[in-house]
């Protein structure tokens, strides 16, 4: 007559438990940051193609970028503000992509939104709370202030450390505004920061139409030190 087999003892089995713990807290963490690093990439591709909308958009307006906005125009990106937005039905402030400048020449809103920023909800900020889930606001980048409606052809600028669009948190911290809205205000004295939504940096398109990471403390020393994103 067989013997019964034997089976796994009490303590073999919290060997395994205990190997198995191990081996996730070691290949967890990688998984995350591949997966971050892969949306970094992703953020880095649509600011290539909107690079190319803008290249795109200056060919049509005798070399002149859009602008970023206003209560009369939705700019580059389709910003509905004052008396637009009302008009809309929008009880705040919300973007538009399909109604900005870009829209005719890449015609993907969703190369509006790095996928770090999906179903994150932004903090306060005029954006409408009623028609629309707060999370889905469809923007992740700001396009410099200083540019708007200009002709880089004429500017005295680095076009390839010159900013044309970061890539801003949308809830309001690094210094930052309370949420993004299509601006970037660049100043020697700054009250609008760069982010660190990405390993602790961001995105950023320049005028030349390269799109690099760039780390906060890069970032920090082009706008305020270098000044390389003032156009002259």
């Amino acid at each position: 007559m067989e013997g019964r087999k034997k089976g796994f003892t009490l303590i073999e089995l919290l060997v395994v438990i205990a190997i198995i713990a191990i081996l996730a807290a070691i290949l967890f963490p990688v998984f995350a940051s591949a997966r971050a690093r892969a949306r970094t990439v992703a953020c880095l591709n649509n600011l290539k193609q909107l690079g190319t909308a803008f290249q795109m958009y200056m060919q049509d307006h005798r070399g002149i970028l859009p602008s970023t906005g206003g209560n009369d125009v939705t700019g580059w990106c389709g910003d509905y503000r004052g008396p637009r937005a009302s008009a809309k039905g929008f009880g705040g402030r919300w973007i538009v992509p399909e109604d900005g400048d870009l829209w005719p020449y890449c015609r993907s809103a969703a190369i509006f939104l790095c996928p770090m920023d999906k179903r994150v909800k932004p903090s306060s900020g005029e954006i409408d709370m009623w028609r629309h889930d707060p999370r889905d606001y469809p923007l992740s980048y700001s396009m410099n202030s200083a540019l708007a409606t200009r002709k880089p052809d004429s500017l005295n600028v680095n076009p390839g450390k010159c900013m044309l669009l970061i890539h801003e948190r949308r809830a309001g911290e690094d210094g930052g505004q309370y949420i993004n809205d299509g601006i970037f205000n660049p100043s020697t004295d700054p009250v609008d920061l760069p982010s660190k939504v990405h390993y602790g940096g961001t995105c950023v398109l320049y005028l030349a139409g390269n799109a690099n990471y760039r780390d906060y403390e890069q970032l920090v020393r082009e706008m305020t030190v270098e000044l390389a994103w003032f156009p002259q």
